[in-house]
Order: C-alpha cells, then sequence, then structure tokens
C-alpha cells in the first residue's frame, strides 16, 4: 500500500468549479438553492427579518468527499444569517434557535468529512461517499479506530472483549516458570490487520497491549527445538484485565512503541 500523500488533491479541489444554481417563484416569493444533486436549500422571506428554509444533503449523490464537505460548508452558511450564493447575497435574516440548532448538526457533519478527507488523502486512496454513507453501520468501528491512531496518534483501550488463552512460541522453561509465579502479567505483541473502509481493504500494522492478565495455567503445546509452543489460559472472570491498541501506516512505526519502557504509553489509552 502506498502512503504517501498524493499531491493531484490539490490540483482537482482547484480543477473543480462548484456551479450553484439559484431559482426564484416570483408568485410564491420562493428561492431555490442547489448544488448538482447534492445539496438543496430552498426559502420563503416572510418578512424584512425572518424566513422559513429547509434543506437537504445528499451524500450518496457526491462523486468525492471534497465536493460533499464543500456542500455542507456552503449550507452552514446560509444558515448563519445571511444567504449568499455567487458572490450575491441574496437574503439577510435574524437567526433562530432553529438556525443554531441546524448549524450545530452541520458542524458535526464537517468535523466527520472532513476527517474521512484526512484519511483519504493519508491512505492516498478516493473514497466514494455513497460506498462511506451504506456501509456507515458496519464500518464505524474501524473508522474510529483509523481516525484515533492515524489522525490522532494515539492508541485506543478496550475493556469489554473475550480472552480464554495466549499462545507463544521460542520461550525457554525459566520464562514459563515466571509466568506461573507472578499474579498478573502484561503481554505485548505486534501484528497485521486488515481493516475495511468505505468497502476499501486496507493492510495495516498494529501493537496491542494486554494488561492485567491473570494466569490460571500454562501448558506446552509442542517442544521440539527450537521451538516451544506455549499456552497460556487466562481468567477471563477479571474485570482488571483490558487491551490497549495502535494502529500504524509502516511496520517500522511499531518498533519504538513496541518496547517494555512505553507499555506505560498504551496504559493511558482511553476507549472509542
Amino acid at each position: 500500500m502506498n502512503t504517501t500523500i498524493n499531491n493531484d488533491y490539490k490540483e482537482q479541489e482547484l480543477s473543480w468549479k462548484p456551479t450553484i444554481h439559484v431559482k426564484h417563484n416570483q408568485d410564491k416569493q420562493k428561492w431555490i438553492i442547489s448544488l448538482e444533486n447534492i445539496l438543496k436549500f430552498s426559502f420563503i422571506k416572510r418578512s424584512e427579518n425572518t424566513l422559513d428554509y429547509i434543506y437537504s444533503i445528499n451524500p450518496d449523490k457526491a462523486d468525492s468527499v471534497f465536493k460533499i464537505l464543500y456542500a455542507c460548508k456552503i449550507c452552514k452558511g446560509f444558515l448563519s444569517g445571511k444567504i449568499k450564493a455567487n458572490d450575491k447575497i441574496i437574503a439577510e435574516y435574524t437567526s433562530t434557535t432553529k438556525n443554531k440548532r441546524d448549524e450545530k448538526s452541520l458542524e458535526y457533519l464537517i468535523e466527520y468529512w472532513n476527517k474521512v478527507y484526512e484519511l483519504e488523502k493519508l491512505l492516498n486512496q478516493k473514497f466514494s461517499p455513497a460506498e462511506i454513507t451504506k456501509n456507515f453501520d458496519k464500518e464505524s468501528f474501524d473508522f474510529y479506530r483509523l481516525e484515533r491512531c492515524l489522525l490522532d496518534k494515539k492508541p485506543y483501550r478496550i475493556d469489554d472483549f473475550h480472552l480464554k488463552e495466549i499462545t507463544l512460541n521460542g520461550l525457554n522453561e525459566n520464562y514459563i516458570n515466571e509466568f506461573k509465579t507472578k499474579k498478573s502479567y502484561d503481554f505485548t505483541f505486534k501484528e497485521k490487520e486488515t481493516i475495511t473502509f468505505a468497502n476499501q481493504q486496507f493492510e495495516f500494522y498494529k501493537v496491542k497491549a494486554l494488561f492485567n492478565v491473570i494466569i490460571k495455567d500454562v501448558e506446552i503445546s509442542e517442544k521440539t527445538p527450537p521451538i516451544m509452543l506455549i499456552k497460556i489460559l487466562v481468567d477471563n472472570n477479571n474485570d482488571e484485565m483490558y487491551l490497549s491498541e495502535q494502529i500504524f501506516l509502516n511496520e517500522k512505526d511499531t518498533f519504538a512503541i513496541i518496547n517494555p519502557e512505553n507499555l506505560e504509553y498504551l496504559k493511558t489509552a482511553a476507549p472509542l
């Protein structure tokens, strides 16, 4: 997977010339403002300072994340008390409680799509807004993991998980005896994981840290020199046990965090 940020994004933004259509029904004093099939904003001015409006934003009609993000931003501008389209002020009015509530909803939308756009650039992949909205419930957990790790560059914590056993290899018998004598133990692993977002698959490197693991028993599954495969049976009825994980684009980024001295950093992980 190529993880270099694509410099074509700025060119794509500059090459797109958004056309905002404005229609005015003189008889009904109704205005309709639209951006392709993505945004429709209509209003009727009731008096000098008040108007009634409705709007709809359709991510599934946008062929790029940048376009849906642009539509959300201009719609938020319409709710500010000044409606401006194609560099022309169409109406000014006094903002109401409804305006402020709708503005807040659009702020959340803008924040979400802006994060998707940043991930798109970081992963050097174009996302389909239609695929994102269609798979939102199924892929939301993975989105929040990618946001936390790749954008915020922080680990996340999982408290509610089921673990019966841990399998390790390459350990000597003295190490096994240490497992048996300690009351609880911390483990760190490194692995690859494939994550699906916007119905596309990406391969990442992941560091996992298990904390406060209570060991019930240790079994040797295979003892064929130079390999020793052991199975650690875990007490799953342990409210103190939790898992911290961090996802990385490159394997080299995992080396710094997997050192024992960085376990304290992983302990600070907050739940998603």
